[in-house]
């Protein structure tokens, strides 16, 4: 029965899915990388195993997997609204490792079907939130902002009262999200501190810092290098960073530099992009001058730093030329 592969599938299915709900502090990232390893991953796998080994696969970078896992989702899936989910992450894929042509051709594809009419699925909130969120995550393809006031037109048809407490402080962040994209900095801080007043979350409490300090309401960073705890931080902890930096270079808060210079070493991002995000804050904090762009919000233009290569992420990292930067 353990060698039967449906049976097979289901059984470690349940094991990642296990792993996965008591993940607390990378208590089971090794037990999930060895399973996730150990997964032989084809048309045959079960379509929820996939999108949960697409959880675990994702914050190491490694493309080659990801992008077969979105091809096979985009194939396995009956439903077109999630097909058009999974053609999306593919662009989001793509244009983290500088593929921005092929990203942008899938991204525009997507979109063009979602303007002729998508009908919803059964789960109508969760049908809502994705296609709220492709035409949100559009703008950084398209900088048009009405892509994001679809989002926002999205998001308030939602029934919020059929969330619950976790649902809410999701939903309030969401829409103060799209507002901190669009500069309404008071607004999004009020969705903020709502978002927050329903549950803790590390999101809300790094974009509010930001929406202070795009207001001049905040002097001083220390408390919330002290509420914040970086190495619980997960996926957040890049957002946190940059958010931060560019709180403590505005302010000239020169302990707060130190603390992220620190923090910063310690990081490790298998994602080239998000590497190249990195090096562009250090680069700032070292110079403790100037603006962090929004980098989060759109692609990076570090080009210069970029060789393609033929490897398995489609491109390399010049380190010569960022060592040699660093040491201007």
């Amino acid at each position: 029965m353990v060698d039967a592969e449906e049976w097979k599938n289901e059984c470690e299915y349940y094991q990642l899915l296990y792993y996965d709900l008591n993940n607390e502090n990378g208590k089971f990232t090794e037990q999930i990388e060895a399973i996730a390893k150990n997964i032989k991953v084809d048309v045959h796998t079960d379509q929820r195993m996939l999108e949960l080994l697409r959880s675990v696969i994702l914050p190491t970078g490694e493309l080659t997997k990801l992008l077969k896992l979105d091809d096979i989702l985009i194939e396995k899936s009956e439903d077109s609204l999630m097909k058009l989910k999974y053609q999306f992450d593919k662009a989001i894929q793509l244009s983290l490792v500088s593929d921005n042509e092929g990203a942008k051709k899938i991204a525009d594809e997507v979109i063009e079907k979602l303007e002729k009419g998508v009908p919803y699925t059964e789960i109508e909130l969760y049908s809502q939130d994705i296609t709220a969120q492709m035409y949100e995550m559009y703008y950084n393809f398209e900088p048009d902002r009405k892509w994001l006031d679809k989002a926002l037109e999205i998001r308030k048809q939602m029934k919020v009262d059929n969330f619950n407490s976790s649902g809410k402080a999701k939903y309030f962040s969401d829409i103060a999200y799209v507002n901190w994209k669009l500069g309404n900095y008071e607004v999004a801080e009020q969705h903020f501190t709502t978002s927050l007043g329903y549950e803790e979350n590390a999101f809300a409490q790094i974009y509010l810092l930001d929406c202070l300090v795009e207001q001049n309401k905040i002097k001083n960073l220390k408390e919330y290098l002290e509420n914040v705890e970086f190495n619980t931080l997960g996926v957040d902890c890049i957002d946190f960073l940059i958010i931060l930096g560019n709180a403590a270079i505005r302010l000239n808060d020169t302990s707060s530099i130190e603390t992220l210079k620190g923090y910063l070493k310690e990081i490790n991002i298998a994602v080239p992009y998000y590497k190249l995000c990195l090096k562009e804050l250090e680069l700032e904090l070292e110079k403790k001058s100037g603006r962090i762009r929004k980098i989060l919000g759109k692609l990076s233009p570090l080009k210069e730093y970029l060789i393609l290569q033929p490897q398995f992420n489609g491109m390399g990292i010049n380190l010569e030329k960022i060592i040699e930067d660093l040491k201007k």
